[in-house]
């Protein structure tokens, strides 16, 4: 190993990491002639400055070697304290500050109040289309109690507390802030760490919403280990020793009907919790009770970006919306040739040259945008993908780049996962020039999403948007 001479001043100014480096692949070499044994430091007292000033050392040993580099890396640290602190994040900070707060300090930092009042949604039945829907009855409920409303996570094309993405992935946050100015809210993720630095753990009780015959609020017997992994096991710290579970029934919902009395019920009922802290609250019913004064959650705007950029590619475009999973598997060949025929017909008719193709069934490497589509039948399903592929040139989602929120490029895999592609595809079919739906032997009864899309454009055409020609026609 070769020897390298370093000056003290030089090892001061040397970055810790460089130090370390240096330190093990060399050796400190201190001029003969400037040798003192250790009998003579101890003997005059040297500081450990002067220790350093090599004219005052006489003789020096190996054994003193390592306490020199000791007392060089330890001047170092020192004297480079500032730089350390300066390293750690605001981020660390911010959680070292929280954790000597104490619970009415937190409470004042993550609701502006010294008491909290959560009203969490954590989970919803529906998937997307109909969740969208039901978390904006929420919404109202939250505002009418006064409680924050807690962002619920999205993904799979889902709301719930255990998915992997933001609420804002989906949504418009800006909207809710629009629409409902007196709302409070706050991130699921913020929600989290408000429940894991409280000291003493905040109340809760569940209350589960589902219909029956006729209207009734009763407790229910605790079902802890269910209730702990709907939360995600661990993930929300709140105290489970004494929470309480209840049923509120909502008697029988009819579509499109205000339900006055219902909503008299519930608020009456839930106000009597106006001291427990969270509303842990879980969705199974289907149609919404709220009058409709106030419009859907509003996509958030790198959803509708992409799909603007989609659709602009398209323009003039044909587009179809063909959910397979419920319908009967014999029929879908039959059902592929004529929609084949039928788009090869509107294409001359209205002067298109776009289809794009809106599908639960899994157009490549099984990434199906249905989280529900589990018997897929490669014979009849498989069929008819394969009868489009060779008769017709079709687009999907699959045509175009991946990207997140923030618009870098995701695997596709993990783009499909996300459940945006179900979102685009709605949001495509619903600026087409041309709507196409699957006649009642290719589908299911009847479909909400479809009815969404349908929606839509009905409510484009009433505005006055160009390049819509149609509501629906069946294939």
């Amino acid at each position: 190993m070769s020897e390298t001479s370093i000056s003290v001043n030089r090892l001061i100014e040397i970055e810790n990491q460089e130090l370390i480096s240096i330190i093990i692949t060399s050796r400190f070499v201190i001029p003969k002639e400037n040798y003192i044994s250790g009998h003579d430091i101890r003997r005059k007292k040297i500081g450990i400055y002067g220790l350093l000033e090599a004219p005052m050392l006489k003789r020096y040993t190996h054994v003193y070697e390592s306490i020199i580099i000791c007392l060089i890396l330890f001047i170092i640290w020192n004297l480079s304290s500032i730089n350390h602190n300066e390293f750690f994040s605001n981020e660390y900070e911010n959680v070292n500050e929280s954790s000597i707060l104490s619970d009415t300090e937190l409470n004042q930092k993550y609701c502006g109040s010294s008491q909290c009042k959560f009203l969490f949604l954590y989970k919803v039945i529906e998937q997307e289309s109909k969740a969208r829907k039901h978390f904006k009855q929420f919404v109202q409920i939250a505002q009418k109690l006064d409680r924050t409303l807690v962002l619920t996570n999205v993904g799979e094309s889902r709301i719930g507390a255990c998915l992997k993405y933001p609420f804002t992935y989906y949504y418009s946050k800006e909207f809710l802030q629009q629409n409902y100015p007196d709302l409070r809210v706050i991130t699921q993720q913020q929600f989290s760490e408000w429940t894991r630095l409280r000291r003493q753990k905040p109340s809760s009780h569940q209350i589960l919403f589902q219909e029956s015959h006729k209207l009734g609020f009763v407790e229910n017997e605790p079902i802890l280990s269910k209730l702990k992994s709907d939360l995600c096991h661990g993930e929300f710290e709140v105290d489970f020793d004494n929470i309480k579970f209840y049923n509120l029934s909502m008697g029988v919902l009819k579509p499109g009907k205000i339900h006055k009395n219902l909503l008299n019920f519930i608020f009456d009922t839930l106000k009597r919790f106006d001291d427990v802290e969270i509303l842990l609250m879980n969705q199974k019913f289907h149609y919404e009770f709220f009058p409709k004064l106030v419009p859907d959650l509003k996509y958030a705007p790198h959803i509708l970006d992409k799909a603007l950029t989609i659709t602009q590619h398209l323009q003039p475009f044909i587009a179809a919306q063909w959910r397979m999973e419920l319908g009967n598997p014999l029929n879908m060949p039959r059902c592929a040739e004529k929609l084949v025929s039928h788009v090869e017909s509107l294409k001359v008719i209205y002067n298109t040259r776009n289809f794009y193709l809106a599908t639960d069934y899994p157009l490549k490497d099984s990434l199906s945008q249905s989280f529900t589509f589990g018997n897929v039948k490669m014979e009849y399903h498989g069929k008819a993908i394969e009868i489009l592929k060779d008769r017709i040139d079709f687009l999907s989602w699959l045509n175009y780049t991946s990207t997140d929120q923030f618009g870098n490029e995701m695997d596709v895999k993990d783009f499909a996962h996300s459940g945006i592609p179900g979102i685009l595809d709605k949001i495509v079919c619903s600026r087409a020039k041309i709507f196409l739906t699957a006649p009642p032997d290719c589908r299911k009864r009847t479909s909400s999403y479809t009815k969404m899309i349908n929606s839509e454009r009905l409510s484009l055409m009433k505005t006055g948007v160009n390049g819509i020609d149609n509501i629906n026609f069946e294939w």
